[in-house]
């Protein structure tokens, strides 16, 4: 018998077609102005909304994440050429695929938001629908629009702010804004979008506690900024605080805040078990606060997510997808066997020997057994196997599964951080409580050998959240927030030069270097043999941070490859401005 597929309808889809859709991007044409004319009853805004958590999504659910996996030393190809690996190795060029997929994907959603922002709830609210409904609406698109400027300011520093596309297309020459200033209208946008979202909603659309948590999420990655001494004084002013030092006490604290609100509020919580959340049955579970809503059962591009390609093999996916050339790193391979957390490593990496009995129900075995013989590891998290597997979720390209993109266990363990704030160790009885459920959910299969912290460090919490968030885009913000306050630690993390001065360090970054992990052929060795190794060919990193004073990353002479990605080179080409120094916002 089928299950239900919990996803939002792309109401989109009725009122205009799949195709159409795009045409709402589309500020010259008929259509819009027929869009703007359109909405006379909430549903009529819903649907627009619905477009929000999907489509312009599809190519951040694949561009981003490669880019920020590869940076995060968290993936290996063979060889060393090509776009991933030379990512992974900050090598990456202005013309790549992925650089300018992603940008289009961020703005593609900012765009959207903007009109509904703009123009469809004033249009609604003007046709007699509830202004609080309609509010609730315009809340859902500054939250997408919040969540694309994070991702575009964690990844190019400094991006031009478009709060009006048509303004755009009429003078397309803009300069970036500060990243502080993109930083301060993301956060703005979310303290609207907490005010204004439902307390509860249809499963997958955002609410409340979701704008608190991204809220958490912005907050925290300010308070690290201002660790570092970054922010100007008017930032510091306009946010009435006497120094970048009080300023992060103030985020700090609001991180706490934001995160007690959503676990007292009791709407979501973590799964029991780590690997359900990968499994379109699970689709919009409660763990879940905000996730890309691709549609189980169809092919319409744009609409699905194509991750079962990270398969190991098309068997497992009954010829739909797999065989992907995309594996674990040797480094975070290393952490999750060190770790020894079965449940999470089982849901995140095909390691051989591992029974899955939810997956290659199709096979004459009724389950999947990883097989042994390749001298690396594929990735699980995210392959949810055969239609049968998924009750008919899981299609040619497309795996029908949500993307989560915020989930409950990251609220734990933000509080955590933000408990420990400036200092680099924390016994706080809250954190210890919300950093050790998410470690005794890692080991749920093998819970003897969980060992609860009594204390938390500045290094446990960076390892616990590449370990829980491996593969969902995360671990690389990490290490660029860590980057404002200890630049030297990172650098010296991504160089792999940490183990000179300690050679037992967890820390090693040995990117693009082979490796051979089977623990069925190699149990003396604890599945490990003649590992890492360095491939033919192989260059080592050079990831820098030279920004001279008074420059800013873009500019000619400066060089951070841990700021920002170059630009996309079309883009430059029709707007020469985006090179130049970043201009202030007026948020007046």
């Amino acid at each position: 018998m089928k299950k239900a597929f919990y996803y939002i309808p792309l109401a989109c889809a009725a009122l205009l077609g799949f195709s159409s859709c795009e045409k709402y991007l589309d500020v010259t044409s008929e259509t819009q102005k027929q869009a703007t004319q359109s909405f006379k009853n909430i549903a009529d805004l819903r649907g627009a909304t619905a477009f929000l958590y999907c489509r312009p999504w599809y190519t951040t659910n694949t561009s981003v994440r490669e880019i920020t996996e590869a940076r995060a030393g968290n993936l290996y190809v063979d060889g060393v050429t090509g776009e991933l690996i030379t990512t992974a190795l900050f090598s990456e060029v202005a013309n790549y695929n992925n650089i300018a997929n992603s940008w289009a994907s961020l703005y593609l959603v900012i765009t959207q938001a903007d009109y509904i922002i703009n123009d469809y709830v004033k249009t609604a609210i003007e046709n007699g629908v509830n202004e609080s409904e309609a509010k609730a609406c315009e809340a859902e698109a500054r939250f997408m629009r919040a969540a694309a400027y994070w991702y575009l300011a964690n990844l190019w520093h400094d991006v031009p702010i478009i709060d009006d596309p048509r303004n755009h297309t009429l003078n397309p020459l803009t300069p970036p804004h500060r990243f502080e200033d993109v930083v301060q209208y993301a956060i703005n946008d979310l303290i609207f979008a907490s005010e204004y979202l439902k307390d509860t909603d249809t499963k997958g659309r955002v609410t409340k506690d979701s704008a608190r948590g991204m809220l958490a999420r912005i907050y925290l990655m300010a308070a690290n900024y201002a660790m570092g001494n970054h922010f100007s004084n008017d930032y510091i002013s306009r946010n009435n605080a006497g120094s970048n030092s009080g300023l992060a006490d103030n985020y700090f604290e609001q991180v706490k805040k934001l995160c007690q609100q959503v676990v007292e509020g009791g709407y979501y919580s973590m799964l029991p078990d780590f690997e359900q959340l990968w499994r379109t049955q699970n689709n919009n579970n409660s763990e879940t606060l905000f996730g890309i809503q691709f549609i189980p059962g169809i092919t319409e591009w744009g609409y699905t997510s194509p991750l079962n390609d990270l398969a190991y093999n098309r068997e497992l996916t009954g010829n739909l997808n797999g065989g992907g050339t995309i594996f674990v790193s040797y480094d975070m391979l290393k952490s999750f066997v060190d770790d020894g957390a079965v449940a999470r490593m089982r849901g995140s990496v095909a390691v051989p020997g591992q029974n899955y009995n939810y997956i290659g129900t199709h096979l004459s075995a009724g389950s999947w057994t990883v097989p042994s013989g390749k001298t690396k590891v594929n990735l699980k998290k995210f392959v949810v196997g055969s239609s049968k597997d998924t009750d008919g979720a899981a299609v040619q390209g497309n795996t029908g599964l949500v993307s989560p993109m915020l989930r409950m266990s990251e609220i734990y363990l933000m509080y955590a951080e933000a408990a420990l704030g400036k200092q680099q160790q924390t016994n706080d009885a809250v954190a210890l409580a919300y950093f050790n459920k998410v470690r005794e959910r890692a080991f749920s299969k093998n819970i003897q050998n969980f060992v609860p912290a009594t204390t938390i460090t500045r290094d446990n919490l960076f390892t616990e959240r590449r370990l829980e968030f491996f593969y969902e885009t995360i671990y690389w913000t990490d290490l660029k927030r860590r980057s404002f306050y200890d630049m030297d630690w990172v650098l010296n993390f991504l160089n792999n030069k940490l183990k000179d001065s300690d050679a037992e360090t967890p820390f090693t970054n040995y990117a693009s270097w082979a490796y051979t992990y089977d623990p069925l052929l190699y149990p003396t060795g604890k599945g490990w043999t003649n590992s890492p190794r360095a491939q033919s060919g192989y260059k080592p990193q050079a990831v820098l941070h030279n920004l001279p004073a008074g420059s800013y990353v873009h500019a000619v002479g400066a060089t951070s490859n841990i700021w920002c990605l170059p630009y996309p080179s079309a883009d430059v080409t029709t707007d020469p401005e985006l090179t130049s120094a970043p201009i202030n916002y007026d948020f007046n």
